[in-house]
C-alpha cells in the first residue's frame, strides 16, 4: 500500500526550491534516496484516512479543519527544529523515527508556523507582543527524546519545539488539527450582521493625493471609519455567547475532506406503523430559525431543512432509540396528517439518521460503521 499510495499523491521534497531546479529526481526513490517527501492532504485522496479524520473532528467537536499528512523518509533524514501554530498527531506506521521536542510549548498557540531562525525577527515584527529565541544547540540538548516505532502516537501542542530523523526507513502520518479561533467566529458573525448595509460592503473613500497628509488620516476617511466603529460597538454590545451557537454547530459539522459514501436514495414507501431507529454513533444537533421559520438538523456533514414545527418531534426523537409513525404523529399533535409528519421522517430517512425497521437488522444504524472506519 505504501508505494502506490504515494504515488497517485502530490509530493513535495523539504529541499529549497533553488536546490530543486538542480536534482535529478530519478536518481532518488523514497527508500533509498536522500530526501524527505510528504503527500499534504492525503486524507483528500483515500477514503479511509478521511473517514479517520472526520471521527477525530467529531468526536472532539472540532470547529476547525482536521487533515493528515503523509511523511516518508530515508535513514538519517527528517525535519529540523520547528514549531507548529497546530497541535499535532504523529502517527508511525512503518519504521523507525527518532523525534526530539521541547517539554512543553514555548508559546501556547502561537500565530503562524515557525520553521528556520531566519524568521524570528519579521515574526516578532508582525507581533509586537512575541519574544520568541529559537533553540540552540545547548538548548536542545534539554529537549525530551523519544523514538517511535509502528503503532505508536506522538502528540504535540501548538508551539512546541521539535525535529525528527528516521532511523532507517520511516513511513508516518501526521495529523494536524488548526484551531478556528472566538476571533474566527466572531469575524464571521459580524462580517455576516454588517455587510446589510451597503456602508460595509463599499470600498473605504477614495482621495485625491494633495489631500492628503502624512501624518494623519484625510477627514473623509476618518470620519468614514468613526461612523464604522460606531456601528461596530453598538452590534458587539448586543451579543451573546448562543448568539454563536449557529456557526459553532456548522462548523462542528462540516468536514474539509470529501468523503466517499453511497448516494441518497430515496427512502422506500414509509407507512404509520414502521418502526425507524435513529443512528447514535455521531451527535444530532438542531438550529431553530424562528425569523426563517426553519429548523435545521445537522447530523455529520449533512444539513436537513425542515419546518419549525417539526421541533417536538426532533425533540423526542433524541429520547427515544426507535419509534414508531404513530407515535411521531402523536408527538406533533393533531393538526399533522400523516402526509407531512412522513415528509419528515423521509428526510431523515434519506439523510441515514434514522433506519426503517422491518425486520432487516443488517440496515441497523446500531451495528453501522462510518464508511471505511
Amino acid at each position: 500500500m505504501v508505494g502506490p499510495s504515494l504515488a497517485n499523491h502530490p509530493i513535495r521534497s523539504i529541499y529549497p526550491r533553488e536546490t530543486r531546479k538542480h536534482l535529478n529526481f530519478e536518481r532518488y526513490s523514497i527508500r533509498d534516496g536522500n530526501l524527505t517527501v510528504c503527500a499534504d492532504w492525503i486524507n483528500e485522496r483515500i477514503e479511509s484516512l478521511a473517514s479517520y479524520c472526520a471521527g477525530i473532528k467529531t468526536a472532539l467537536h472540532l470547529p476547525g479543519s482536521v487533515f493528515m499528512t503523509c511523511y516518508a523518509s530515508p535513514h538519517g533524514y527528517g525535519f529540523g527544529t520547528h514549531w507548529d501554530c497546530q497541535a499535532v498527531f504523529v502517527l508511525q506506521i512503518e519504521g523507525s523515527k527518532c523525534w526530539r521536542f521541547s517539554s512543553k510549548p514555548d508559546v501556547q498557540w502561537p500565530p503562524t508556523l515557525l520553521p528556520a531562525p531566519n524568521v524570528v525577527p519579521e515574526l516578532m515584527r508582525r507581533y509586537s507582543w512575541l519574544d520568541v529565541q529559537f533553540p540552540d544547540a545547548s538548548a536542545e540538548e534539554q529537549f525530551n527524546e523519544q523514538v517511535l516505532k509502528p503503532g505508536d502516537v506522538l502528540f504535540l501542542p501548538a508551539g512546541t519545539w521539535h525535529r525528527a530523523r528516521a532511523i532507517g526507513y520511516s513511513l508516518a502520518l501526521t495529523i494536524a488539527c488548526p484551531p478556528m479561533t472566538a476571533a474566527d467566529f466572531i469575524d464571521d458573525l459580524i462580517r455576516g450582521h454588517l455587510s446589510v448595509s451597503e456602508d460595509w460592503r463599499c470600498n473605504v473613500p477614495p482621495v485625491l493625493m494633495e489631500m492628503t497628509r502624512e501624518d494623519r488620516l484625510p477627514t473623509t476617511v476618518e470620519r468614514f471609519f468613526d461612523a464604522r466603529l460606531l456601528e461596530l460597538r453598538h452590534f458587539v454590545k448586543t451579543l451573546r455567547a448562543k448568539d454563536l451557537y449557529e456557526a459553532w454547530t456548522y462548523h462542528i459539522a462540516s468536514f474539509d475532506s470529501p468523503i466517499k459514501s453511497e448516494e441518497l436514495r430515496p427512502s422506500p414507501v414509509l407507512k404509520i406503523t414502521d418502526t425507524f431507529i435513529r443512528t447514535k454513533r455521531f451527535p444530532l444537533r438542531y438550529v431553530v430559525r424562528p425569523k426563517e421559520n426553519t429548523l435545521s438538523v445537522y447530523y455529520l456533514d449533512i444539513r436537513i431543512d425542515l419546518n419549525k414545527k417539526a421541533l417536538p418531534l426532533v425533540k423526542a426523537m433524541l429520547k427515544k432509540p426507535d419509534f414508531t409513525g404513530l407515535m411521531a404523529m402523536r408527538w406533533l399533535g393533531e393538526e399533522f396528517r400523516w402526509a407531512e409528519v412522513r415528509s419528515v421522517l423521509q428526510k431523515l430517512v434519506e439523510a441515514r439518521v434514522l433506519c426503517v425497521d422491518r425486520g432487516d437488522r443488517r440496515k441497523n444504524p446500531r451495528t453501522q460503521r462510518f464508511p471505511n472506519s
